[in-house]
């Protein structure tokens, strides 16, 4: 320890200025770390040993095969001030520090092993690992999990760029005890892994050409004191909430798939200065229990609709958050389970008088039967689908044959029980809520047919809400009525928050409504958790009322960490 630093009281060490601390690596702690990781670099078979200096961060200068290390790590007393000042503890765990010191270590080492060598001009480093010139994001999101990258630092650092990438599978190449080829077998993962360890072979006792030692930041050149040097890295370092996007992804053609709202939404929390990780599932309810487990996410933005090829399994995905204790946005597994099935939330509607379409449903292997109080023409949809599927011009039905073969279809290409209403003529509205006890109804939005031909049903069809090539998704537009009078458009605001409460929705939700010819309101279904990417209906109602997307998702996650009482 430098002599300085240990006849010091921890007053006097604050108004030290850094280049006069007095600290060096030669009989500090590091002196040690760097020992050992020079043991492992030899235990590899490399040859290079990456010079070390005091600064005032871990890294590499960009380029430059030295290896920079945190002042406060060569004296115990600055170790206990740093631990005190950025809120880790006043502990001193020597064990675990030493093994994060030798990780992060492993990680520099494979940096500078990279600029020894140039190894990033290689076409095969290119071709494994990306560009090198590729700009640095500090602020990224990973995607938890994902077996083309190793995991050697903490929060999935390999994906942060492609340079990042090859020290982290350096690190685990050169890592003791570390049965990599088993660990990451048949991933992406160990093809970078195999290459990394080839390149070591190839290069490991060639002499390191010449290169400019320029260093940033050495201790020597540092002159504001210890104080003003925290005092900097706090105003910079501020405690960010972690928030898991958890989302369903598609493996079209064997190629992961996401929709584009997985990435508006990252782009959002990123910019909002929130700490993002992606967890992608598919069928494994291990990944979601791993991924939440792992990650420890303040609180999950919630964007699965379906599981396993399912959209019946959207309630289970939020049930298993809730067996997690883990918060998330939007409504609970009991209010997505009584929304997702149409029958059960027409009597729900039924209890608390908001006004529907008459109704019967036709259960998988019966046939239809129309009650006395029911007339043509019919409308006919899954009991359980949303998105519009199974929705087309055959769904309004005008006599006992037409009916009996679109039920036919839902039972036997839906695989669905057949929800047979009464066909409202008119407009179709949208009304989306934010909020969870003081609800806010945003701006009435309407279902635009006007391009349709005339003789055309107006029903939101699965070609008009999905299948962007269809003639009916071109002619189909959400606008801002301007006829609709203030105190109609009121009215279905009311039943909307009214719908929003009776379904138990949280945060945000949208409810789908007709308006038939003689200004009577009927709700058709309520969307809890419904779509919102940067076109969808509940994005363009909040814009009209004010609120930018941004702002939007910024208040979903509001409201959602307060509500679980997330500071």
């Amino acid at each position: 320890m430098a002599e300085t630093i240990t006849k010091k009281t921890k007053e006097e060490i604050l108004k030290t200025p850094l280049n006069e601390l007095g600290v060096t690596l030669a009989n500090s702690p590091l002196e040690a770390a760097v020992k050992k990781l020079y043991e492992e670099l030899s235990q590899s078979g490399i040859q290079f040993r990456p010079a070390t200096y005091l600064s005032t961060d871990w890294g590499c200068p960009d380029g430059v095969p030295v290896i920079a290390m945190p002042f406060y790590l060569a004296d115990e007393t600055l170790w206990k001030i740093e631990k005190e000042k950025m809120g880790l503890g006043d502990k001193i765990n020597t064990t675990a520090d030493q093994g994060e010191i030798q990780q992060i270590l492993r990680h520099e080492a494979g940096h500078a092993f990279n600029y020894a060598y140039k190894l990033h001009t290689l076409p095969g480093w290119q071709d494994m690992f990306g560009v090198y010139e590729k700009a640095y994001e500090d602020n990224f999101a990973p995607i938890a999990g994902s077996d083309r990258f190793v995991k050697h630092l903490e929060g999935w650092y390999a994906q942060k760029h492609p340079d990042e990438d090859f020290a982290e599978t350096f690190a685990v190449a050169i890592t003791p005890g570390f049965d990599w080829k088993k660990i990451y077998k048949g991933t992406e993962a160990y093809m970078k892994l195999v290459y990394v360890t080839e390149l070591i072979k190839e290069y490991r006792d060639k002499p390191v050409p010449a290169f400019a030692s320029t260093l940033d930041e050495p201790i020597e050149t540092v002159k504001m004191t210890v104080e003003e040097w925290y005092t900097k890295a706090l105003s910079t370092t501020k405690a960010r909430k972690k928030v898991l996007i958890l989302f369903y992804q598609e493996y079209p053609k064997g190629r992961p798939s996401r929709d584009e709202v997985v990435d508006q939404i990252k782009k959002v929390l990123l910019e909002l200065n929130y700490s993002v990780v992606l967890l992608p599932i598919n069928r494994s309810i291990e990944k979601i229990t791993n991924g939440i487990t792992q990650e420890k996410p303040d609180l999950v933005f919630n964007l699965c609709e379906t599981f396993r090829d399912n959209d019946k399994f959207d309630f289970n995905v939020t049930a298993l958050l809730e067996m997690l204790h883990t918060p998330f946005t939007g409504s609970g597994s009991s209010s997505l389970f009584l929304s997702g099935n149409k029958e059960i939330s027409k009597k729900i509607f039924s209890y608390h008088n908001i006004p529907y379409a008459k109704f019967f449903v036709v259960p998988i292997g019966t046939d239809p039967e129309v009650p006395k109080n029911m007339s043509f023409p019919l409308f006919v949809k899954p009991n359980h689908e949303d998105a519009s599927i199974g929705i087309d011009d055959q769904s309004v039905v005008f006599n006992e044959e037409e009916l009996k073969a679109k039920v036919g279809e839902m039972h036997n290409s839906i695989k669905d029980d057949a929800m047979v209403e009464e066909y409202i003529e008119g407009r179709e509205f949208f009304v989306s809520i934010l909020g969870h006890n003081l609800l806010r109804a945003l701006p009435v939005i309407e279902l635009n047919f006007s391009n349709w031909p005339e003789d055309k049903h107006k029903i939101y069809t699965f070609n008009a809400k999905i299948e962007t090539t269809s003639e009916e998704f071109k002619n189909t537009t959400i606008i801002a009525p301007e006829d609709l009078p203030p105190e109609v458009a009121a009215k279905m605001q009311d039943v909307a928050m009214k719908v929003f409460r009776a379904m138990g929705a949280t945060d945000y939700a949208r409810v789908d409504l007709r308006l038939s010819k003689d200004n009577k309101i009927y709700v058709l279904e309520a969307n809890l958790n419904p779509y919102l990417a940067k076109k969808s209906e509940t994005a363009f109602s909040a814009q009209l009322s004010g609120l930018n997307y941004e702002q939007l998702i910024s208040k979903i996650v509001e409201l959602a960490l307060a509500r679980a009482g997330v500071h």
